[in-house]
């Protein structure tokens, strides 16, 4: 969910979506010098930040989802470079591990 408490909520919500500023214009119906307003924190109206959301926030939760692959096997997240194995010999990050 997009945080809009955060002073740079605009920033962080494009980036976490992996789109462009001229990409959720075109997708939002709000124009790029608007976006950049509320990025530099100008106030705007309750329907220009839910056009802007309703395009990031599925964006941004698809992109979570497809980077957090889990193990089947051990349900541990198989894309965190911190684990390197588990327990089970059959599960995909001991051979991660082996590598």
């Amino acid at each position: 969910m997009v945080n809009i408490d955060d002073a740079n909520w605009l920033p962080k919500a494009i980036e976490g979506a992996g789109i462009t500023i001229s990409e959720l214009a075109r997708r939002s119906g709000v124009s790029r010098s608007q976006i950049h307003r509320i990025s530099l924190g100008r106030e705007t109206t309750t329907g220009t930040l839910r056009a802007i959301r309703d395009v990031l926030e599925p964006l941004i939760a698809e992109k979570q989802s497809a980077s957090v692959a889990l193990c089947g096997l051990c349900e541990m997240r198989a894309e965190d470079p911190k684990v390197r194995s588990c327990t089970n010999r059959d599960c995909p990050l001991s051979k991660k591990a082996a590598a």
